[in-house]
């Protein structure tokens, strides 16, 4: 692969997830109060947050993401666990993907950076490499990823799919 096409591919996607910043900025300005979104920084640190979201989530847990295969290990007893709990679990991401059992799989192309949104309340943004993430339990910024996600879940027919459990 060419350096100066990864070089882009990187450019492209670090560009979508501070587009996707302004837009809360934007939103948050509107409102004229202020908003706490919590950063964190490091891989790990990001995967555990995921993990913990997902842990926390009672009803409904959305997951859009390119790097379902990075996640997937780390968060396979976390997911199969909120599956049995009853967490309508549900992979955004690229088509052909392993999907653990119980979860829904709508598969999307082009995804850039891998955001979450838990039972409705709860979202975090992440930028791609899963190096950094920004999260708020913030009703109206929450809110606004509600809307961006029900945007990328209803484009085209989805093929979801639910993987049965065994």
């Amino acid at each position: 692969t060419n350096p100066l096409d990864v070089a882009e591919s990187l450019k492209g996607s670090i560009q979508d997830v501070f587009e996707k910043l302004a837009q809360l900025h934007r939103v948050v300005a509107e409102h004229g109060e202020p908003q706490l979104v919590y950063l964190l920084s490091g891989r790990e640190k990001v995967v555990q947050k995921i993990g913990e979201l997902l842990d926390q989530s009672t009803a409904t847990f959305i997951l859009t993401t390119q790097q379902i295969a990075d996640l997937r290990e780390p968060l396979m007893k976390k997911i199969l666990h909120a599956v049995k709990r009853g967490v309508q679990v549900t992979f955004v991401t690229a088509p052909l993907q392993r999907i653990p059992e119980g979860v829904t799989h709508v598969p999307r192309e082009n995804l850039r950076a891998t955001e979450v949104l838990a039972d409705g309340q709860h979202a975090l943004l992440a930028a791609p490499g899963l190096d950094a993430c920004g999260f708020t339990d913030n009703p109206i910024l929450t809110a606004h990823l509600k809307q961006f996600l029900e945007v990328i879940l209803e484009r085209d027919p989805p093929e979801s799919t639910v993987r049965p459990v065994a």
